[in-house]
């Protein structure tokens, strides 16, 4: 035996069951756009949309050594709650984080809640309007909206992120000046994920290579040279990486291209269950999971 490799194994082994310092609850499963690409539909995954146990979440995690919550769907926004949620999650001490199509904030709904919102992040492909509807996101008027919140969360004092998915149709795109022009805080840029009973009907219509997403990182990494704070994630980044929470309290994890879900809730034992999904918090820092909240 390779006893190198057997201790790193070890090593894997007692990392995946540390105290997880950031934790993205999949809150709400409903959502309004159809982006071919999402594997954020949970199909299979049990859930209860109980309001006094989501609300015990933030505090939950804070007491297990979480720093950051990051609340996505389906579509945050369509939850009735998110508000309350957020204000639980800072009385928690968590740094707050929400993901977003950006379709339904207005500026009124995003200055209500900026006290309570550290970070937003909103999701663009391309530069194009045709390009996003041929993805499924939105109807003709996403860059529209991204503009606008983009705008309205400097001006309330939240930070921004963008989130970039790349498949088939956007492969050949050059988001630069549009990135430029939004001014993010952090941009992610993922290379296209299958997540089995997830995204399976496009699968073959939406892949990418490993080189083909290098090409594209390629041209995109000058805005590293220019100081962006950008983070280029495959699909190996991304598997095993992430500490996802159904708001029943179960974590779940993608590996072997499938959803894996813990069986025991945070509620009665947070650290078994974190355990059960197998968390690498190595790959976690190596993907540059923790940085300047």
């Amino acid at each position: 035996m390779n006893i190198k490799n057997h201790q790193l194994g070890n090593l894997r082994s007692i990392k995946r069951v540390i105290k997880p310092i950031s934790v993205n609850i999949a809150i709400w499963k409903a959502c309004n756009y159809q982006c071919k690409f999402c594997f954020g539909h949970y199909n299979g995954l049990e859930e209860e949309f109980v309001y006094d146990r989501i609300m015990e979440i933030p505090n939950i995690l804070a007491r297990l050594g979480t720093k950051k919550i990051t609340v996505e769907g389906g579509e945050p926004f369509l939850y009735p709650h998110l508000k309350d949620f957020l204000i639980l999650s800072k009385k928690a001490g968590l740094t707050t984080s929400v993901i977003t199509n950006g379709s339904l904030i207005t500026e009124n709904k995003l200055r209500e809640i900026a006290p309570y919102l550290d970070w937003i992040g909103i999701s663009v492909d391309s530069p194009e309007e045709q390009t996003e509807i041929l993805l499924g996101r939105g109807h003709g008027s996403h860059l529209y909206k991204v503009r606008l919140v983009s705008g309205w969360a400097h001006k309330y004092g939240i930070k921004l992120k963008i989130n970039t998915v790349v498949t088939r149709y956007n492969l050949g795109s050059n988001l630069t000046e549009l990135y430029k022009e939004l001014r993010p805080e952090r941009i992610k840029v993922f290379q296209f994920l299958h997540i089995e009973s997830e995204n399976d009907d496009f699968r073959d219509e939406l892949m990418i290579t490993p080189s083909e997403f290098s090409e594209f990182v390629n041209r995109h990494k000058v805005l590293m040279d220019l100081g962006y704070n950008i983070v280029f994630e495959s699909n190996s980044d991304m598997t095993g990486s992430y500490v996802m929470l159904l708001p029943s309290g179960r974590f779940f994890n993608n590996y072997g291209g499938r959803h894996v879900l813990s069986r025991n809730t945070i509620f009665t034992d947070p650290l078994e269950a974190l355990r059960e999904i197998q968390w690498d918090s190595i790959k976690f820092r190596e993907r540059g999971g923790l940085y300047e909240w």
